[in-house]
């Protein structure tokens, strides 16, 4: 990340305090578009600026986390627990990084699904004749 660019990590939710968040729901394509285009017009999200080295706590699933953002690295962490990867990314799904007037967002593809084989249709030849006549 360039320095001079403004940094900022945005969500959906509502701020409690300077300290505390509340995420409501998981950002998408839109609303990082929205964010890089107009971002002082909307009040629908809520930024952090990530120049400041401060912990951030915030809930998610009825549990306390904390994060901090230091030499371009964040670090999230649940009390003292070290957290999986699987987690960690499935915190990280809900916020959007801005740099200056770009917008980044994590985001899972859904299950593989199993479609079914598409049948080829089979070609019949036919042909009728009266019977019996």
């Amino acid at each position: 990340m360039d320095k001079n660019l403004h940094s900022s990590l945005n969500f959906i939710g509502v701020r409690i305090n300077n300290h505390e968040i509340m995420i409501k729901s998981k950002p998408g394509f839109f609303d990082a578009l929205t964010l890089s285009k107009h971002p002082s017009k909307n009040s629908f999200y809520q930024t952090i600026p990530l120049s400041d080295t401060q912990s951030v706590s915030f809930y998610y699933y009825n549990k306390r986390f904390q994060f901090t953002y230091q030499n371009q690295s964040f670090r999230l962490f649940e009390g003292n627990q070290r957290l999986s990867e699987h987690v960690v990314y499935n915190i990280l799904n809900n916020f959007i990084v801005k740099e200056g007037n770009k917008a980044s967002y994590l985001t899972s593809f859904p299950e593989d699904k199993i479609r079914t084989a598409k049948k080829k249709k089979t070609r019949v030849l036919a042909e009728s004749k009266r019977v019996g006549e």
